[in-house]
């Protein structure tokens, strides 16, 4: 007898070997200096929690935030990151890259994403307004 525990056959867990980040959103604040990141990740079984990095740069490849999800639970979350910039103006491309991975292995999916923030002088959208970003899938 087989038992369908899920109503669509995409959302059963997947073995841990092709579990990847399915997508990334990023959403800027009105005040530039916080974007939250929306994940979906193949779904996955309870005993193999994924963990994510998180970190973002100018295209110079200065770092101005970085993050670690560990063994997340939930296969879409979202987080805040808080954008540190030395200069404390926030505006230019940024640089999103996020890795998955389990404990000690090796990351084994990552998936980098580019956002472009305006500067402080100039009218900025609101949390739902679009922003120009680049998937750049690994």
């Amino acid at each position: 007898m087989n038992v369908d525990f899920y109503s669509d056959p995409r959302l059963a867990p997947r073995p841990r070997a092709e579990v990847r980040i399915e997508s990334l959103r990023l959403i800027p604040y009105p005040d530039n200096k916080r974007v939250r990141l929306e994940f979906e990740i193949t779904p996955f079984g309870p005993a193999d929690r994924p963990s994510v990095d998180i970190v973002v740069s100018r295209l110079d490849g200065t770092q101005v935030a970085s993050m670690s999800i560990i063994e997340t639970a939930q296969r879409t979350f979202g987080v805040t990151v808080h954008l540190r910039e030395p200069t404390g103006t926030v505006h230019g491309t940024y640089l999103f890259r996020a890795e998955l991975y389990y404990g000690e292995n090796p990351v084994q999916a990552s998936i980098t994403q580019s956002i472009v923030l305006p500067p402080e002088d100039l009218p900025n959208h609101d949390l739902e307004g679009e922003y120009p970003t680049t998937d750049l899938l690994e």
